[in-house]
């Protein structure tokens, strides 16, 4: 656990001062790994959905934080998983810059002051935000204690680049670190964690109504057993969708390739 603390110990926010670089240079470990579902986690029976409009509304005043939480599956059993990082690109339009609502850096409309537009949690209280955290239906928190009750992840922290790799894409890089690293099972979905966006400043930051793909580009998955890392991309079906939209966003986009992505990281990391 030692090398993850040291490479992530300047995690606070509002910048990360540094990250393990995951999998660069080399192919995805699974290709059919991420979910990502607006209300509620992808299980039998669920009500999930991979659309969500905001209220852009002026009047009334009704701010509502649209919840949108990511899971993740692995292809084959990890016996010391003790950080993940995740690339989640916001795309608006590809070739023209992000308009303010989308501008969740920290000097950015929607990122700047006590109220922001965005919100990251990595550990909900079990049956809040519409997830029935636990195993029984299929899926556990990677932030589980065991307990169920409480977090382990000692660290957590987002960091967002706005027109990057070009404009009209906004990059979220998001990274969990466990206090004391947990075995992951094939077969189970795990939730990593939750991205709210929140309407409130839906008046204050243009461009409210204007239409966003969500898209969960990857997300590496460190051990501290020395039995190497995890890449792993692409939509888990038919649990989930890699991607969703908002405000009529399609569930498509530009994908940047791998070396793009994971540079990126190391980029803003380093």
């Amino acid at each position: 656990m030692k090398k993850v603390l040291i490479s992530l110990a300047l995690l606070a926010l509002p910048a990360m001062a540094s990250a393990q670089v995951y999998c660069e240079g080399r192919s995805y470990d699974a290709t059919n790994s991420l979910s990502i579902s607006w209300d509620a986690c992808w299980f039998a029976s669920s009500t999930a959905s991979s659309f969500k409009t905001y209220n852009c509304a002026a009047a009334p005043a009704n701010n509502v934080t649209a919840i949108l939480h990511f899971q993740f599956k692995v292809p084959r059993q990890m016996l010391a998983a003790a950080a993940i990082t995740g690339v989640v690109d916001v795309v608006v339009s590809p070739g023209n810059p992000l308009p303010p609502f989308y501008q969740y850096e920290g000097t950015g409309c929607a990122g700047s002051g006590t109220v922001k537009g965005f919100a990251l949690t990595v550990y909900p209280p079990s049956g809040t935000s519409g997830c029935d955290l636990n195993a029984a239906n299929g899926f556990d928190p990677y932030c589980d204690d065991g307990s169920g009750a409480a977090s382990d992840c000692a660290l957590s922290g987002s960091s967002y680049t706005p027109d990057s790799p070009a404009p009209g894409i906004g990059r979220f890089l998001i990274a969990a670190v466990r206090a004391n690293a947990r075995q992951l099972d094939p077969g189970l979905n795990y939730w990593a964690w939750q991205l709210g966006f929140n309407n409130r400043l839906r008046t204050a930051c243009a461009g409210c109504n204007i239409p966003a793909s969500i898209i969960w580009q990857s997300l590496g998955i460190e051990s501290n057993a020395g039995e190497g890392e995890f890449c792993l991309t692409g939509p888990d079906s038919p649990k989930g969708p890699d991607r969703a939209g908002s405000n009529g966003g399609g569930l498509d986009g530009p994908t940047p390739v791998q070396n793009t992505t994971w540079g990126q990281i190391k980029a803003l990391y380093r």
